[in-house]
């Protein structure tokens, strides 16, 4: 009712439709070897399918360090998409590609990783599943336990023959050494 007294009611029929985007979903995430070794470069591999309603363009892939404290630290980032086992600039509706991230680890250990996909045109409200995170073992490289155990051999053999040899070494004392009285003539 306005305010001169009149009311009356009208039905109005909307359709409120967006455009076409694409949709983003992050599946599986595998590593390259199975188990990664510090200072060894290895591949993570990331499925990422569109599940929108149009082609994905220009998507691009970030892989993260999650630390203890919440904060990230970007590893690495890449924008070459396989398709098939082809580099492919773009995700069809329905599609499956794959990212593929080259890392190396500098320090044993077990790290946190997350790994972010995105296009420009997906809507921010359908980013959820964008991501995914997982636990990585980085493993001690092999050198450093055999160098380990090669100097606490060293030292065990410096000691015995140390101990050996403790009657041939010349005694040290903290005396001085009196100089030898010179020789009597005859």
């Amino acid at each position: 009712t306005d305010n001169a007294g009149n009311a009356a009611n009208t039905t109005y029929s909307l359709k409120i439709e967006s455009s076409a985007r694409p949709d983003l979903r992050v599946g599986a995430v595998t590593f390259d070897p199975t188990k990664f070794i510090e200072g060894e470069d290895g591949y993570i591999y990331v499925n990422v399918t569109n599940v929108g309603t149009a082609t994905a363009d220009g998507v691009t892939g970030e892989l993260y360090k999650v630390n203890l404290d919440g904060s990230r630290k970007l590893l690495a980032k890449t924008t070459i998409l396989l398709v098939n086992d082809t580099p492919d600039d773009e995700l069809l509706v329905g599609e499956t590609g794959q990212l593929r991230f080259k890392v190396s680890f500098d320090s044993k250990g077990d790290y946190t990783l997350q790994v972010n996909v995105s296009t420009s045109q997906e809507v921010a409200s359908k980013m959820t599943d964008n991501s995914a995170t997982k636990s990585l073992t980085v493993e001690e490289a092999a050198w450093k336990s055999w160098l380990l155990y090669g100097g606490i051999f060293a030292v065990i053999i410096v000691v015995v023959v140390l101990f050996l040899f403790r009657k041939k070494l010349p005694m040290m004392s903290g005396k001085k050494k009196e100089p030898a009285p010179p020789a009597k003539k005859k």
